[in-house]
């Protein structure tokens, strides 16, 4: 069918805050939770005709949490999310992220199938496309300039995370992953199963006062005296920790959520806003930095 004259290399950023950009004209500021299905067939429609999205439904999809797939001659577009997802944060996240797919990687290939892991191995060309899907996600359904306005002199606590968790219609999650992303406070969300990280996502100031764990390479046990570990009571609330359980001669605040639906155990943890030493990757680039976070830790798709 050709290139039809789509530019190659969409930036997932740009393409998400245009059609946010859209909605916001039509639908004004209070134009949240957004509505996935009804977007996507639209939008679609408004931007290529020639092979617009035409069905958005539910199907029984094992091992996978959503699917974006063509027609024989390319002209139609059906996104697909699992049915048996009982989660509606969840649903809209992985409608949002075929959506991605469809705006930035249509011309590419004519079929993608998405489970949890995607951004496992984030270096390969397939998967840095989820990776790209995940993002533009994030920022159509979370705009930051309108997240920032929902927490703007608020304490930092987990029923905020759980306000723009409903306000937007997605997971605690991704609530909380968002915020990470830019956020000034040194904070950081891990993973883990049987008291061993498996992912770990910091933010921009944790990461640049040498806060990060090496989970791809490494198998990285939780603090002994952390919260988690503790199989303590205070589900879902911050607590105070004494100083060089996360941080070197540093307290720290803590969170725990349980996922069962994973097996996993979701660790929020709060670092006081001045670290005790510079570490030398303040120092490093931008594109070093960012190189280096994609290197020591990924961001899931699951979504509780």
């Amino acid at each position: 069918m050709g290139n039809r004259g789509q530019k190659q290399n969409l930036n997932p950023e740009r393409e998400a805050i245009k059609l946010s950009q859209v909605l916001k004209t039509v639908l004004g500021q209070d134009r949240f939770p957004i509505n996935i299905k009804q977007t996507a067939i639209e939008y679609s429609q408004q931007i290529s005709k020639e092979d617009p999205i035409t069905d958005v439904k539910g199907d029984n999809l094992p091992g996978y949490e959503g699917s974006l797939h063509s027609n024989k001659v390319r002209n139609k577009w059906l996104i697909i999310y699992n049915s048996n997802i009982i989660s509606q944060g969840r649903i809209n996240f992985t409608l949002a992220h075929e959506l991605g797919h469809y705006l930035l990687h249509r011309r590419k290939q004519t079929k993608f199938l998405c489970n949890q892991d995607d951004l496992l191995a984030w270096r390969s060309g397939e998967l840095e496309r989820e990776k790209e899907a995940n993002t533009f996600a994030s920022f159509l359904l979370m705009p930051i300039d309108d997240y920032r306005g929902q927490i703007s002199g608020q304490t930092i606590c987990l029923d905020l995370f759980k306000h723009c968790a409903d306000r937007y219609d997605v997971s605690l999650t991704a609530s909380i992953l968002k915020w990470l992303d830019f956020t000034n406070e040194r904070a950081f969300l891990v993973a883990s199963r049987d008291g061993f990280m498996k992912w770990a996502k910091v933010s921009e100031s944790a990461y640049k006062s040498g806060v990060f764990y090496k989970t791809r390479s490494e198998t990285i046990p939780l603090p002994d005296d952390c919260l988690t570990l503790a199989n303590s009571s205070h589900q879902n609330q911050l607590v105070e920790l004494p100083s060089g359980i996360w941080g070197e001669n540093e307290e720290s605040k803590e969170a725990l959520i349980t996922l069962d639906r994973y097996d996993l155990t979701l660790t929020l943890v709060l670092l006081p806003k001045d670290p005790p030493v510079r570490n030398s990757y303040a120092d490093d680039d931008e594109d070093n930095l960012e190189s280096r976070k994609l290197e020591e830790s990924y961001i899931p798709r699951f979504k509780k």
